[in-house]
């Protein structure tokens, strides 16, 4: 595997790269099986197969993995897939000392207390018998709290039995680097090591030693013009007199250092153990001499285990890998400072795509729906609520049917939901469920206001009524001839205005603003376009823009934005169609979201009882597709995690090759559907609908609105696709063989309808729509009579026609393919809709998730530990600061 944003390695996401070093790259990571940020660090593909390079990366990991110490990074998991190779360690956050000593050298007091932590990480590491061999400032780290952690074991020599020095001045390690062979770093080295001489913990305390000169006068201590002058200065001269260069560093620092660089070591300080003690004696003295040199509060190593509590009191930020690799100098991202850190952690939670999320006014409880419980642990428990003081959930029992959006009073005592057009309030934690109010359609939206008002949006527009309850009044209608619909309504401060979302069609094209309005009904103007479901949040707005979270600050009176846009989140999960995002903010500075439902795929075959017979390609972030006529190709259509731009490759089904057909970083490109010749292929090109040959070429607009391709027929004439117009959708198929043709429309004004396809003999089209008030398949006739079947019983999405005609395969709202004879291909006398198997799907209208391939079936499945996405819920305290 090519290591990649996006891509998987058994249990482990890789989210992006945060260092690279002479021998590979190290990404962040996100362990899916214990919910933890981890750093991965693979070995270039060039050096997999090099064994004195395997050897190195292999050594560091058996190094580190005999060493368990605060000050020593900590080693998780070592592999091997395939050609790549790789070491799964901590995350860090912060910088090394080496970037720190550019802005000049530490204050005595600060070097004294960074180099003794390190000094007492190598002492664990020569009780293991581990000399490390290569310490300098790019192998220390210091992370953002104060502590210190030593990188880089990959020259380590491991010896048999713990390492120390014989009494007669001769070593026992018996090194297996051949004779005359330098190892280490030029400036750093030890003269045994320039020599090539075998190498003890000594060893180490001289590195130490030039380590601990450098951060106190910001200079090297033996570097000079050219690496010949360098060895040679190690061998004969001594460093400059500390007296010349720091005049707050004392004698008795000099005195220390002067020990730690003796040329023979048999004149150093025996162990890094003797080193450490000498440092903290030095640091716990008193007078004069002494007296800026006290040690700072900051521990040289803390626990790392912290209550939630710890964590929401201290702002402490989720830890961010850098280090280094053992050859090159990595380039580390440290983040920016803040005045007030915010605190970032995550609450595990299975849920599937768009489910809610909402914390209370006063940032004390979150409720979120799909989390699984003890004894339905792949179940849906309805809502649950969960104090940010505890690590227990609270399902609530009464809620198995409740659905988003959620609502809270402003005093955080009384929490909503909806259950069907129904709303329905409770107080918090053990109140009884009560319908507040019935509303014309189901919810899109809900606020509740500072004024004991409360606004719920629904497909016909957007309605008040009073907290105590009553029926709703309608404040503002739905323009369905200039809006898709309306949603998301959130209160501004005061009460007596609101932002919503709308999804406005502007003709040839629909574009999503944020609007406000008075509670009159009167609208006051747009303030954001491209964004859904915008929030106020201390002085901020809070939005999903592109499949990210960003805030921006807000001008309540003059209703503007000002100041600059800020991402606080690459990913969270949003749902154009009604406007929302699962985010939600306190007044009290905390702020929770879901990121966006799983994205990597892999594309697996299956036989009829649903037995896997293999995959095809490597799994990514694949959205809709098609398999080729003949079978050889796919067809898909991928989004780019972190610019949620989509582009379009071939994928080849036995070569599992990837070859992209349209750019990756411009416009949108999506919804491939081949031509029944295998030459070409439509697709979504931004806001139309386009045809180009496979293998490149001029586009050929077929439609100039937003369209959606679906299916040609046999001889390739007639194209189907759905689109939206007026507020609705509707399924059309257009004659693309003659100029300035009329589209025939198939299914006309619903509020759903999606993957109309051709039968066999071109006599009928299979469909799904929720004309029936549900998701189900429908079957009509080609040109269309007004006449029309009903496949589904209890609903399905996604109608496929079998290869021969004979047989329809679609979705069912559990999962399940199901399978419906046709008899000689008529739709007229279809049987009843027989279970096939369980796909582990979450059926879908919008994405494409399975083909029918002769007898077989080709499955988009999630890499997840079940359909829809374990992504945790995110919460970040003082998100202001972010």
């Amino acid at each position: 595997m090519h290591p990649r944003p996006g891509a998987r390695l058994g249990p482990y996401e890789l989210i992006e790269t945060i260092g690279h070093g002479g021998m590979g790259e190290v990404y962040r990571a996100r362990d899916t099986r214990l919910g933890r940020d981890v750093a991965i660090k693979f070995l270039n593909a060039a050096l997999s197969t090099d064994p004195q390079a395997l050897a190195r990366f292999e050594r560091e990991g058996q190094a580190i993995a005999a060493l368990s110490h605060p000050n020593i990074i900590a080693l998780y998991d070592v592999g091997r897939e395939g050609d790549t190779v790789y070491a799964v360690t901590e995350l860090l956050e912060g910088t090394t000392l080496r970037e720190r000593l550019k802005a000049g050298p530490l204050p005595p007091r600060k070097a004294l207390e960074y180099v003794r932590a390190v000094a007492e990480a190598i002492a664990a590491a020569h009780s293991r018998g581990i000399v490390h061999r290569d310490l300098k400032p790019e192998n220390v780290f210091v992370t953002t709290d104060g502590r210190i952690k030593v990188l880089d074991f990959g020259i380590a020599h491991m010896a048999a039995a713990p390492v120390t020095p014989a009494d007669d001045g001769e070593t026992r390690e018996r090194s297996t680097t051949s004779p005359g062979t330098m190892i280490g770093t030029i400036g750093y080295m030890a003269p045994e090591q320039v020599r090539g001489a075998p190498t003890d913990p000594r060893t180490d305390v001289f590195a130490l030693g030039v380590v601990l000169y450098e951060v106190l006068t910001g200079q090297a201590a033996f570097v000079r013009a050219t690496p010949a002058d360098t060895l040679s200065a190690i061998l004969t001269a001594e460093p400059p007199d500390l007296a010349g260069i720091s005049s707050s560093a004392g004698p008795a620092i000099e005195h220390i250092i002067r020990r730690c660089l003796e040329k023979a070591p048999e004149e150093r300080f025996h162990s890094a153990r003797d080193l450490s003690f000498a440092l903290e004696a030095l640091s716990l003295g008193t007078g004069a001499a002494t007296r800026d040199l006290q040690p700072s509060s900051t521990p040289l190593a803390t626990s790392r285990a912290r209550t939630w509590k710890t964590l929401i009191a201290s702002g402490a930020l989720a830890l961010v890998i850098a280090g280094s690799f053992a050859a090159g100098r990595v380039t580390v991202k440290a983040p920016p400072p803040a005045s007030a850190p915010p605190a970032l952690f995550s609450l595990s939670a299975n849920t599937a795509p768009f489910d809610a999320v909402s914390v209370s006014p006063d940032g004390r409880t979150i409720a979120y729906t799909g989390a699984a419980s003890p004894t339905n642990p792949a179940g849906n428990t309805g809502v649950s609520l969960h104090r940010l003081d505890s690590l227990d959930f609270a399902p609530l029992p009464e809620t198995t049917a409740a659905m988003r959006p959620f609502l809270w009073s402003p005093d955080s005592k009384t929490f909503g939901y909806f259950v069907d057009t129904a709303l329905v309030v409770r107080e918090v934690p053990d109140g009884s469920p009560r319908v507040l109010a019935q509303f014309p359609g189901r919810a899109t939206g809900a606020s509740w206001g500072p004024n004991g008002v409360l606004l719920v949006s629904t497909a016909a527009g957007v309605f008040q009524l009073p907290a105590k309850g009553g029926a709703p009044q309608l404040v503002m209608k739905t323009d369905l001839a200039r809006e898709i619909w309306r949603g998301w309504p959130s209160f501004l401060p005061g009460g007596d205005r609101f932002l919503y979302t709308t999804l406005r069609n502007n003709g040839s094209e629909s574009t999503l603003e944020t609007r406000v309005a008075a509670l009159s009904g009167r609208e006051l103007g747009t303030v954001l376009s491209g964004a859904v479901g915008a929030l106020y949040a201390d002085g901020h707005l809070l939005f999903g823009m592109s499949g990210a979270l960003y805030a921006q600050p807000f001008d309540g009176g003059s209703l503007t934005l000002t100041g600059e846009r800020r991402q606080i989140a690459a990913s969270v999960s949003q749902n154009w169609r009604t406007g929302e995002i699962a985010a939600s903010a306190s007044s009290t500075g905390v702020l929770v979201f879901r990121m966006a439902p799983q994205s990597d795929v892999q594309f697996t075959w299956v036989d009829r009882i649903g037995r896997k017979v293999g995959t095809v390609g490597a799994p990514d972030s694949y959205t809709n597709f098609d398999v080729s006529p003949d079978g050889r190709r796919i067809a898909a259509s991928r989004r780019d995690p972190k610019t949620g731009v989509n582009s379009i490759a071939l994928i080849d089904v036995e070569r599992g090759v990837t070859t992209p057909v349209t750019p990756l970083d411009e416009d949108n490109f999506d919804d491939p559907t081949w031509a029944p010749d295998g030459k070409a292929i439509a697709y979504r090109h931004a806001d139309s609908l386009v045809m180009r040959a496979a293998n490149g070429g001029d586009e050929r607009v077929l439609v100039t609105a937003e369209a959606y391709p679906d299916h040609f027929s046999r001889d390739g004439r007639f194209l189907t696709y759905g689109r939206q117009r007026l507020g609705f959708f509707e399924a059309q198929a257009l004659d693309i063989l003659t100029p300035g043709a009329k589209p025939v429309i198939l299914v006309p004004n619903v509020t759903l309808s999606d993957e109309a396809r051709f039968s066999r003999s071109e006599k009928w089209v299979v469909y799904c729509s929720n004309q029936s008030g549900s998701d189900q398949t429908w079957v009509i006739p080609f040109p269309p009579t007004g006449e029309k079947w009903q496949i589904s019983k209890a609903g399905g999405v996604q109608p496929r026609w079998s290869s021969d005609g004979n047989e329809l395969f679609f979705l069912d709202p559990d999962g399940r393919l199901m399978a419906v004879s046709i008899p000689e291909g008529d739709p007229r006398r279809a049987g009843e809709p027989k279970p096939l198997f369980a796909t582990g799907l979450t059926p879908s209208n919008a994405l494409d998730q399975f083909a029918v391939v002769g007898d077989r079936f080709l499955l988009k499945l999630p890499l997840s530990s079940r359909a829809g996405d374990s992504s945790p819920i995110q919460v970040l305290v003082n998100w202001t600061t972010r």
